[in-house]
């Protein structure tokens, strides 16, 4: 038989799992990462939530999905989708995915939010193929 399933769904979740090289401790905490796929459309849909914590890095920064990103098939790069990574201060970065390489013009606009006033002030919009 064949197993003819339209969608799997593949989860991965947990409270805190550490690396340590050398002096260097790199924390991933609170981490939700799901991925589906439908067969019908060939439509694949992650969603990534955790706090990364690191000597290294002097600090930590949470990422959050807003809105699932979204592929098809065998494309590069994700057509949608959004998340936001706050860091000290409440400073945030939000990327949002315009269109995939199929895309004609610019598929990923980056804010900063450098201040933490929940106000974005500086927009940058990038090809794939530059990033």
């Amino acid at each position: 038989t064949t197993d003819t399933a339209s969608e799997s769904t593949v989860a991965l979740t947990g409270t805190s799992y550490s690396i340590t090289v050398g002096s260097n401790v790199t924390t991933l905490s609170n981490f939700s990462f799901t991925e589906s796929h439908t067969v019908a459309t060939d439509l694949y849909s992650s969603t990534s939530n955790y706090t990364l914590a690191s000597t290294e890095l002097g600090g930590s920064v949470t990422v959050t999905t807003i809105d699932p990103m979204q592929q098809r098939g065998i494309r590069l790069y994700p057509f949608a989708g959004q998340f936001v990574v706050t860091g000290a201060n409440n400073s945030k970065i939000r990327v949002t995915i315009l269109g995939d390489e199929t895309h004609a013009g610019d598929d990923v606009q980056i804010e900063l939010d450098a201040n933490g006033d929940s106000t974005y002030e500086t927009t940058i919009l990038r090809d794939w193929s530059t990033l």
